[in-house]
């Protein structure tokens, strides 16, 4: 059996509709390239800058050692969730290969569907958990690439 080269999207769902996104993409082979706070800083600031321009709201957020976890909403009308994928990781791919020639996404993302205010307020609890559950720090207002910029609407 092949396995497909990116996790499959949902043929009845249109991903340019107003609604609410868990998403999840990881470095290629998984490479820990946010463990440097200098490119963790970085995909940070690829993710507001994105939320300035008003692209999406910005639930929540996580930059990992090796990935990056994001609760949005598309504010632009009728922009796919993949366009909104590609513009951040493009943004935060050019500016890491400034010092990593290499640095590379694995193919694809996921993504979850938000349902209503009570599984967002979960889904977000669940993301800023995660520098926590890694045992990266003790409490995770402690870690500074993670974060909440917009509340549910």
């Amino acid at each position: 059996m092949r396995h497909a080269r990116t996790p499959t999207r949902l043929e009845t769902v249109d991903y340019r509709q107003d609604r609410t996104y868990a998403v999840t993409f990881c470095v290629a082979r998984r490479r820990p390239v946010f463990a440097n706070p200098l490119f963790a800083s970085v995909a940070v600031e690829c993710l507001r800058h994105f939320r300035q321009s008003e692209l999406y709201y910005l639930y929540a957020y996580a930059v990992m050692f090796d990935h990056v976890h994001m609760v949005l909403r598309v504010i632009k009308p009728r922009v796919h969730l993949s366009k909104v994928i590609a513009v951040v990781r493009s943004c935060i791919t050019s500016k890491v290969r400034r010092s990593i020639a290499h640095f590379a996404w694995q193919r694809g993302y996921y993504e979850r569907i938000v349902r209503n205010a009570d599984e967002c307020r979960e889904t977000v609890e669940y993301v800023l958990a995660n520098p926590r559950r890694a045992n990266l720090v003790k409490d995770r207002e402690q870690y500074a690439f993670s974060g909440i910029l917009d509340r549910w609407r």
